[in-house]
C-alpha cells in the first residue's frame, strides 16, 4: 500500500499525490504525471463520461449506489460507523464501496472500493483541512522541465477549451491527430 495526499475541491476537482505519481483534475482538464516515464498526459473535456476520480464517488452516492448494510466496526481500536454500498449498474467503474465514518465528526475515515475488474483500493483519510476558496493552485498542474507532453483526444465538444490553451500560449501541449 502507498501513502499519499488527496485534495478535493468543488465541483469535481481533485489532486492525488501518491508515491511519485501526481494526478490533477481541474475544471475540465486532467493531468497525470509519473517521473519514471518522464511523461505527462493531458486530456481536455469529456472527463465526466470516461474518468472516475475520488470526487466522483463521494459526489454521486445517492445517484449511483444503493445501501447494502450499515453498522458499527472497530478499526485499529477506533469505533467507526460502516456503510456498505453497491453500484446500481453492472457497468459502473466502482462496483462496491464501503465507507467507515467517525461517529464524533461524521467525516469519512476510510473508503474501500472494488472496481469492475475486482481490483480493490483502500483510502485512509487522516487530516482534514478547510482552505479558502480560490486561494489554492492545487487543481492546476505545472510541467516539470524535460518531460514529454502527451495530449489525448479532445472529447465532448471541448474545442473551446483547446482554443483557450492556444490563447494562453500552451500550443506545445496540443497535438493534431487529424
Amino acid at each position: 500500500s502507498e501513502e499519499g495526499n488527496l485534495w478535493l475541491g468543488p465541483p469535481k476537482r481533485y489532486r492525488v499525490e501518491a508515491g511519485r505519481q501526481v494526478i490533477v483534475r481541474g475544471e475540465d482538464t486532467l493531468w497525470s504525471y509519473t517521473p519514471e516515464t518522464k511523461q505527462v498526459t493531458l486530456r481536455v473535456g469529456g472527463l465526466d463520461s470516461l474518468e472516475f476520480g475520488p470526487a466522483g464517488f463521494f459526489g454521486s452516492l445517492r445517484k449511483d449506489f444503493f445501501p447494502v448494510d450499515c453498522g458499527e466496526d472497530t478499526v485499529a481500536t477506533k469505533p467507526l460507523w460502516s456503510v456498505r454500498l453497491a453500484a446500481k449498474t453492472e457497468t459502473a467503474a466502482i462496483q462496491r464501496l464501503t465507507l467507515w465514518i467517525s461517529p464524533s465528526t461524521h467525516r469519512v475515515q476510510i473508503a474501500e472500493y472494488v472496481d469492475y475488474n475486482e481490483e480493490s483500493a483502500r483510502l485512509t483519510f487522516t487530516d482534514y483541512r478547510n482552505e479558502k476558496a480560490g486561494g489554492s493552485n492545487r487543481f492546476a498542474f505545472s510541467y516539470p522541465t524535460g518531460v514529454e507532453r502527451i495530449v489525448l483526444p479532445v472529447l465532448d465538444g471541448a474545442a473551446d477549451r483547446v482554443d483557450d490553451l492556444h490563447f494562453l500560449g500552451h500550443q506545445d501541449q496540443l497535438v493534431d491527430d487529424g
